[in-house]
């Protein structure tokens, strides 16, 4: 049977359709949209926080080397060659008494070091990378690589160990983080780079490390050119500070 349509059935058709589209675009565009905007929001938060971290790790960085740069002024060797400093409480130098504490004690264990043999005088960095005697501890050679920034390998200071990861060894580092290895794995990672520092505090390091994030540790190397990361520990391996190279 053939239907006949009259001009004004064929617009009334027209506008139910345009209809239609207008409240599916109306409904659907805005759930997209919102879907893309709570993702944008997401991600500024997550990089407002990895920020936050590196500006915090930035200023524990500043008020930690201030706070040594304060002891190493006092720091002599004593008779028995070992290393004494000068001053008894932390308001003698200005800084926090939390920290004067952790320092000496650190400081105790590098003379245990030195005491066994298992360090000698000439071996310990102060901050501006020499020893008590004024001589600059060179870096190991092996640990530059040429396709690769930055130096790997460690140092030891007057307070524990600094460890230098090049661009290469941070990307592998982050990228098993990233993988989901956990302080079990990093600990194996670590251990190879570490020296006269027991097992167990390579493995509080381990945690350490995870405690920071994979992604604050990229941003930090980013943020010094990829040329790769330090981190400073005690004896203990509890993580002082940490910075770009």
């Amino acid at each position: 049977m053939k239907t006949n349509f009259s001009h004004l059935d064929i617009l009334k058709k027209l506008f139910s359709l345009i209809v239609v589209m207008s409240m599916l675009i109306n409904v659907t565009t805005p759930v997209f949209a919102q879907e893309n905007l709570e993702d944008g929001q997401q991600e500024q938060k997550v990089d407002d926080e990895i920020l936050k971290d590196i500006e915090a790790h930035e200023a524990q960085k500043a008020r930690y080397e201030h706070a040594i740069q304060q002891m190493e002024q006092y720091i002599y060797v004593n008779k028995d060659g070992l290393f004494q400093i000068d001053v008894e409480k932390g308001s003698d130098l200005g800084i926090d008494e939390a920290l004067f504490l952790e320092f000496t004690s650190a400081l105790a264990i590098t003379n245990e070091y030195i005491a066994s043999g298992k360090l000698t005088l000439e071996e310990i960095a102060f901050s501006d990378g020499s020893n008590i005697f004024g001589e600059l501890i060179p870096k190991d050679t092996d640990g530059y690589v040429l396709a690769c920034a930055g130096w790997t390998g460690e140092i030891n200071t007057i307070i524990g160990p600094r460890l230098y990861l090049n661009h290469c060894h941070t990307g592998v580092l982050t990228s098993l983080m990233f993988a989901g290895s956990g302080a079990s794995g990093l600990c194996a990672f670590f251990a190879g780079f570490y020296g006269i520092l027991p097992l167990s505090a390579v493995c509080a390091f381990a945690t350490g490390i995870l405690v920071i994030g994979g992604h604050t540790i990229n941003g930090v190397n980013a943020l010094g050119g990829y040329n790769g990361v330090w981190f400073q520990t005690n004896w203990n391996g509890n993580i002082i500070s940490f910075w770009h190279q």
